[in-house]
């Protein structure tokens, strides 16, 4: 489209321009004509360009030229020392962020070159520009040098409140570089602490024994039982969680000191007074203490749980389950299963589907009448009949009937359709709700948002409510769509 009465704009053939020509036609503030020159000028590889390139990567007075210019200079693969180092100190950040991206190959070399392109990064560590900062946090990871350490420990230090850099920095660590940057940043409490929890993932999914147990060390050492609060707590949990997937060895004063920490949990735990999430929190930390006081104090948990207790209290052990390595917890709880609320309920199935041996223990509770199939709901029933295990499947079947058997929803609900009442009573309702469908649904008060809130229901006829009921996967919305994730070593996630 073009105005009327107006002349096209002529349209130059670059593929028929000469090296000097093309290069200059880098020098626009069209973006597309310089994408095109930049293209036809490293297929044509002509060294020619390669002076002039540098020349107007450094005197252009055009921001846009200069960076087409340094980018096509790394297309050719000429991108030298002494044109880094001005782009470095460009005044635009796009062009410092790209000269930092470029100079990933010059700081991988211990040379005199690749030392002074290093310095110059070093500078821009408290770069005005966060892009550029981000860019830096990611680019220093080729340097082996422990100036880029420092660098990158500055990043995080002077900004620890940016996920996007400390996550780019703890990408450019190895383990060549992780103890040092520790101990960089281990100067500055605050950055150690905005920190930690990447740390300890870091060294759990490398399996890094050696800077876990450290870092274990260091946090637990810091503990103080007359001023506990929850983050501390927290992160002590976060802490454990990791370690305990490298088991890697700890010196006697650690182990000591994670008893103490389990001693004043425990108190926590039973102190009536304390604030709830505290509780909630020392009984996490609980679990995951390898102390035999904390993991016999967490077994009085289990034993002792019951409907009187604090609703969070339960859902906290039960929660925690899966970090205790003991499999009879679960067996407990199932024996218990029908005092206790069905929030709770939900909340201990949900715990049993993430292992197979705990599935398996339900299925042979279920079989000796420890729990009777129809505190089981319907949703759950049919994770059982659907499970990966032969066995589990089996089981289920056994226990719930032929999954197929009402394969025909059609004529059930038709079969329900000529029974209904004229009136509804919903004091008949309620306790089949709570049972059957509070897991996953709300309205008035009871239930859980899971799947749609029913509150805002006023509109569905009482046919249309039937067949919801009857056969809900008729229409089921992307956002209530849910999944099983099973590992590699048979555990299971549910998601949606």
């Amino acid at each position: 489209m073009f105005p009327e009465n107006t002349p096209l704009r002529p349209v130059p053939r670059f593929d028929s321009l000469s090296t000097p020509h093309l290069v200059a036609a880098l020098d626009s503030l069209r973006g597309r004509q310089r994408d095109a020159v930049q293209r036809l000028l490293i297929h044509r590889r002509d060294k020619v360009a390669t002076a002039l390139l540098r020349q107007m990567a450094r005197e252009s007075a055009n921001p846009f030229a200069r960076l087409h210019a340094l980018c096509t200079l790394d297309g050719l693969n000429e991108a030298d020392s002494a044109t880094l180092l001005h782009a470095l100190a460009d005044e635009p950040p796009t062009v410092r962020r790209h000269a930092v991206r470029i100079s990933e190959k010059r700081l991988s070399s211990p040379d005199a070159a690749g030392n002074e392109v290093l310095s110059a990064c070093q500078k821009l560590a408290s770069d005005a520009d966060p892009h550029v900062r981000l860019q830096l946090a990611c680019s220093l990871g080729f340097s082996q040098d422990p100036r880029a350490i420092q660098t990158l420990a500055q990043l995080v230090i002077e900004s620890k409140e940016d996920l996007f850099i400390r996550e780019a920095v703890f990408s450019s660590l190895n383990k060549h570089t992780r103890l040092d940057f520790y101990a960089a940043i281990s100067q500055d409490a605050d950055a150690m602490k905005a920190c930690r929890k990447l740390a300890f993932e870091m060294a759990s999914r490398l399996e890094d024994g050696a800077i876990m147990s450290r870092m274990l060390s260091d946090l637990v050492g810091t503990f103080d039982a007359a001023q506990v609060d929850v983050q501390e707590l927290d992160a002590i949990t976060e802490a454990l969680t990791a370690w305990k997937k490298t088991r890697h060895s700890i010196d006697a004063e650690t182990k000591a000191q994670i008893d103490r920490i389990s001693e004043a949990a425990i108190e926590i735990v039973h102190d009536d007074t304390a604030a709830m999430n505290k509780r909630v929190a020392a009984i996490r930390c609980l679990a995951t203490a390898p102390s035999k006081t904390a993991l016999e104090s967490y077994r009085h948990l289990v034993h002792s749980m019951d409907a009187k207790q604090p609703l969070e209290v339960q859902l906290a052990v039960i929660d925690s389950l899966g970090h205790v390595d003991d499999g009879a917890f679960v067996g407990v709880l199932l024996r218990k299963f029908r005092e206790l609320s069905p929030s709770v309920r939900n909340a201990i199935l949900v715990q049993v589907f993430t292992r197979k041996s705990w599935t398996q223990t339900l299925i042979s509770e279920m079989t000796r009448g420890v729990v009777e199939t129809q505190d089981v709901s319907v949703i759950h029933r049919q994770v059982l009949l659907t499970h990966a295990d032969p066995e589990i499947k089996v089981g289920a079947a056994c226990l719930f009937g032929d999954s197929h058997v009402e394969a025909n929803k059609a004529h059930l609900i038709e079969k329900y359709r000529t029974q209904m009442l004229g009136h509804a009573d919903p004091d008949l309702g309620k306790p089949v709700f709570v049972k059957h469908c509070s897991a996953c649904h709300h309205i008035g008060g009871v239930g859980h948002i899971v799947g749609p809130d029913l509150t805002a229901l006023m509109n569905r006829s009482a046919p249309a409510m039937l067949t919801a009921i009857l056969d809900p996967n008729q229409a089921v919305e992307d956002k209530y769509q849910s999944y099983n994730v099973w590992r590699t070593n048979g555990n299971r996630n549910h998601r949606r």
